[in-house]
């Protein structure tokens, strides 16, 4: 689905990685924590997802690398209890469910998946057609950041008439809300000026 962005003027937006961590209670966590920001700036505010592989993860329906497992490892129960916690198909549906919420029509825009939000080492713009979504390769590009951390999600806050972009990277969830504020209050006093 194509978004234009010129939609968003007059909001604050923030564009965000998601990793596709499969894991049930940090799915609830941090999307429970997205509807929060609404409650916070429930008419000025959109929040744009995009799902990405979190190259430390185990997308077998695990956390747990191979390496990790045993002969031991074949208890049933055990692994009944892995696949409630590790579930990505449970992912893709929460994800899902908040994107199709009446209460955030409008308001929070999950994309597509993300393959990469770097370019691999040694890519040459001149030479090479980068794999990292426009989006994002647009956001870089206005900080000049060539690599974002995949640890934490990299939040760009873009604000009402587009003309700044500000960022908070290697952050938790926990830490927008805070951020947002001191933004909102930020761009009061610019405005007071």
């Amino acid at each position: 689905k194509v978004i234009n962005f010129e939609r968003f003027e007059g909001y604050i937006t923030i564009v965000t990685n998601l990793a596709k961590v499969c894991h049930i209670d940090g799915i609830e966590e941090a999307l429970s924590i997205t509807e929060t920001l609404f409650k916070v700036m429930p008419y000025s505010l959109n929040v744009i997802v995009f799902p990405f592989l979190h190259p430390n993860i185990d997308y077998d329906g695990t956390k747990r690398g191979a390496a990790d497992k045993t002969d031991d490892d074949n208890d049933d129960e055990d692994e009944d209890e892995d696949d409630k916690r590790y579930n990505c198909d449970k992912f893709e549906a929460m994800l899902q469910s908040y994107a199709t919420n009446p209460k955030l029509k409008n308001k929070l825009f999950i994309m597509e998946e993300l393959k990469m939000i770097n370019d691999p080492v040694g890519f040459d713009a001149s030479k090479d057609t980068s794999d990292v979504h426009p989006v994002y390769q647009y956001l870089k590009s206005q900080l000049k950041i060539n690599h974002l951390p995949t640890n934490h999600g990299t939040f760009f806050f873009v604000n009402p008439e587009g003309d700044r972009i500000d960022v908070l990277q290697e952050a938790p969830f926990q830490d927008v809300k805070d951020w947002l504020l001191e933004l909102t209050q930020r761009n009061y006093e610019d405005e007071e000026l």
